[in-house]
């Protein structure tokens, strides 16, 4: 053999010995990157497990709170059912007859005051069908007028009488004041109540001062002495000052006061808040008396939307006299 088939020989030898070489790198390889794909898959595996909640521990939701609890502490006592302390200074006067009457009777005593300057006010009021008080201001153009409509349209009515007020505002006709003499006061009254002769009592018109003043209250009591024993007076409750439910105890008159002023604001929504206040003191008291004013259209029309509600809910409406035929030896709700 020659050298240069020698050399093809010994090439060739080298590049089986390569090739085998590379078969086997090539092996080693694939076990290599086999590892490898296993571990991965290990390690795939521990972080599944890791990451799945244990069966012995519930889901929880994320995001959702406990609505908080809301704690209503209870009344530690039933109230007590003492009778009311008789305060000559006390707002709403209830009265030995208020107190005798049935407590699931809820009654609403309507009045509405400054009637006479015209008649076409009243008309809104005449048209709503429930009792009410018409209180008539004397010495008017349409004070006989005004009577006679409210007669004609069975309601009833008393004297709405005009009194001295603080300050310098002019009560009107047929007024009584503080610097009168009692048999002035006790004229003037009787002339008042002559003139509207229908009336079955009265109340006052202003009289913040007047109303304050015992022997002008005494005046007064004493001019009705004369009239029908229900001839009653309703205190406005204009002062806080007034002396009318102690004079009234006092000389055996029968008398009532104000629990609410419905208009003294001219919102629908205000003189509604106060009707309601009018029914939650009838429902704890039996009765309510309420004051209104018969230039208030928005009044009107709040009793107009109201009233068969009202009625619905156990409550009746009925003229004030028929407070005081409760009890007609009474002498005067308060005493």
């Amino acid at each position: 053999m020659n050298e240069k088939q020698s050399n093809k020989q010994s090439k060739r030898q080298d590049s089986k010995k390569t090739k085998k070489k590379r078969k086997r790198l090539s092996q080693k390889e694939r076990v290599r990157w086999a590892f490898l794909y296993l571990t991965a898959i290990v390690v795939l595996l521990l972080l599944a497990l890791a990451i799945l909640p244990r069966d012995q521990e519930a889901p929880q939701e994320i995001g959702k709170e406990e609505p908080p609890r809301t704690v209503i502490p209870r009344e530690t006592s039933e109230p007590e059912a003492a009778e009311e302390p008789k305060d000559p200074d006390r707002r709403f006067d209830q009265g030995e007859a208020a107190e005798e009457a049935p407590s699931a009777k809820k009654t609403l005593y309507l009045v509405i005051d400054d009637v006479g300057y015209n008649t076409g006010q009243l008309d809104y009021f005449l048209e709503i069908p429930i009792p009410m008080t018409f209180a008539v201001l004397p010495q008017l153009d349409h004070s006989l007028s005004a009577q006679s409509k409210i007669l004609e349209s069975r309601q009833e009515l008393i004297l709405h009488q005009p009194m001295e007020p603080v300050g310098d505002e002019d009560p009107g006709p047929g007024a009584i004041y503080v610097s009168m003499e009692p048999e002035e006061v006790s004229k003037l009254v009787t002339s008042n109540l002559g003139s509207l002769s229908e009336a079955v009592g009265l109340n006052n018109h202003m009289g913040s001062r007047a109303t304050a003043d015992e022997v002008l209250v005494e005046a007064l009591y004493r001019s009705l002495e004369q009239f029908d024993r229900r001839m009653f007076f309703l205190d406005s409750r204009t002062s806080s000052e007034s002396v009318v439910d102690r004079v009234g105890r006092r000389m055996g008159r029968p008398f009532a006061i104000r629990d609410v002023f419905l208009d003294n604001s001219s919102r629908p929504e205000d003189i509604a808040a106060a009707l309601d206040e009018g029914l939650r003191i009838a429902e704890e008291r039996g009765y309510a008396i309420l004051i209104g004013h018969v230039w208030s259209q928005a009044l009107a029309a709040v009793l107009s939307q109201r009233y068969q509600e009202v009625q619905g809910r156990g409550f009746e409406f009925d003229y004030l006299s028929n407070l005081f035929r409760l009890e007609e030896d009474n002498a005067g709700l308060g005493s």
